[in-house]
């Protein structure tokens, strides 16, 4: 396991604390919330202007860290390992929240480790289920 994701999260996470201290998060997204592409289930933890999500797959454990930079937008890091190997390998992601019940997704891949090429995006639609 790439043991560097900690201390990128921590500094993301502190270089983003003066502008996310500011912020009024319009929406509260704590939950379990529902991929539109994937069909699996996410369970997001927001406390003030921190958003965490875990999401576990067959093939993929997910956890993401970020904080609102907007009153509906999330920027943080993702930490992605795959199940059967242990390889590891990090997205930047970025979380628009539409509504109450909906979150836009936009990752990043920020190395070429696993099946990810570096540069490689995706987005993903959510709808909360609680």
């Amino acid at each position: 396991m790439n043991k560097l994701w900690v201390p990128m999260i921590a500094l993301m996470a502190l270089s983003l604390n003066a502008r996310a201290d500011t912020v009024t998060p319009e929406f509260n997204v704590t939950g379990t919330w529902h991929s539109v592409n994937n069909g699996g289930s996410t369970s997001y933890i927001q406390e003030g202007t921190q958003v965490t999500f875990i999401y576990v797959n067959g093939s993929f454990a997910h956890y993401f860290v970020g904080r609102y930079i907007t009153p509906t937008k999330v920027q943080g890091i993702q930490h992605r390992v795959d199940r059967a190997t242990g390889c590891s390998t990090e997205q930047t992601e970025t979380l628009t929240v539409v509504s109450f019940n909906a979150i836009n997704g936009w990752a990043k891949a920020l190395d070429s480790h696993c099946d990810l090429i570096k540069g490689q995006t995706v987005t993903d639609t959510n709808t909360r289920i609680n």
